[in-house]
């Protein structure tokens, strides 16, 4: 049998990811240190490769084609499995990494969580790139784990996939956010008044935390069906705010909008069970020492960065 040439190198799939995160040949050429006319042409190369045109211009940004997206993915794989390849414990070394990461979050963890991750991965390793999307409720964490699609995911599960490794990175308390002028805020509530009260909670119930919250929420509450206001998560601090509407969130989530929002944490007169939040990540990056850096990192966090400490005291 022939072996045929393979035109791919390593340096084509790193252009080719850098190309879709930035969406912008400039832009992608400047992160590769490379001059834009080399940039284009390679993927004049690439789009000659996978005879596609793999990015599409849409407004003032080009977008990945389908085929790109699915591309994407395995050059990320690809490429961590290279770099593994010339990595060894002794050896390894975060400042000379050079691998982007996937990472999902779900709505209901605390912005400050995020922000600090990046902040310490960029003094850490400087050539690290992090995507971070949003997870929503119904979407298929133990897929993109298993393909790729995402290194890591981080939030606050009812019941994780069996098939995932998965660690606790803090358990905390759910609490009462509303605004900083709501009765709430100047009397803890009974358990009468929270269930009289109109609260805001999430569209479905999905298998995140809100649906713990309304599970819980419901050996309690009488008349609250009639009186509560469906919302995006995410959106859901910025109804608070002049109105008296009640949102039930993790202690880490709710300091953080009270922070920059003028909203008010309260104690939450239910019972509530504190709740872990958890980074699941698929047994193929198990061993990856890179993948074991990030994961360490993001456990440091709670001790390292100061507004996550606070959000997290327990």
């Amino acid at each position: 049998m022939r072996v045929l040439d393979n035109p791919l190198t390593a340096f084509n799939l790193r252009v080719l990811c850098t190309l879709i995160e930035e969406g912008n040949v400039t832009h992608a050429a400047r992160r590769l240190n490379l001059s834009q006319p080399a940039t284009s042409l390679i993927l004049k190369q690439l789009r000659e490769i996978f005879r596609d045109e793999l990015l599409v211009r849409s407004g003032g940004r080009m977008v990945p084609t389908e085929h790109a997206h699915s591309l994407y993915r395995a050059a990320q794989t690809i490429l961590s499995d290279l770099n593994e390849l010339i990595l060894h414990p002794e050896e390894f070394e975060p400042h000379s990494l050079d691998q982007t990461f996937t990472i999902g979050l779900s709505d209901t963890v605390s912005p400050a969580l995020a922000a600090g991750l990046a902040g310490e991965a960029e003094q850490a390793a400087p050539s690290v790139r992090l995507v971070l999307r949003r997870l929503a409720p119904d979407f298929d964490v133990d897929g993109a784990l298993a393909t790729g699609g995402l290194d890591l995911a981080v939030g606050h599960w009812l019941h994780p996939p069996h098939a995932l490794r998965r660690a606790v990175i803090i358990e905390e308390d759910l609490v009462c956010l509303v605004d900083r002028r709501h009765a709430f805020a100047d009397a803890p509530p009974t358990i009468a008044d929270f269930g009289a009260a109109r609260l805001v909670v999430p569209p479905g119930n999905g298998g995140w935390l809100p649906a713990a919250v309304e599970m819980q929420a419901g050996v309690y509450r009488t008349a609250r069906d009639e009186t509560r206001v469906v919302c995006d998560y995410l959106m859901a601090p910025h109804l608070l705010v002049g109105t008296d509407l009640v949102l039930t969130a993790s202690r880490s989530f709710a300091a953080y909008h009270a922070g920059i929002l003028p909203l008010a944490v309260v104690a939450c007169p239910l019972p509530y069970p504190r709740v872990p939040l958890s980074m699941l990540w698929h047994e193929r990056t198990d061993h990856s020492l890179a993948q074991k850096w990030l994961r360490q990192l993001l456990v440091g966090l709670r001790r390292k960065v100061g507004p996550i400490v606070q959000a997290y005291a327990s």
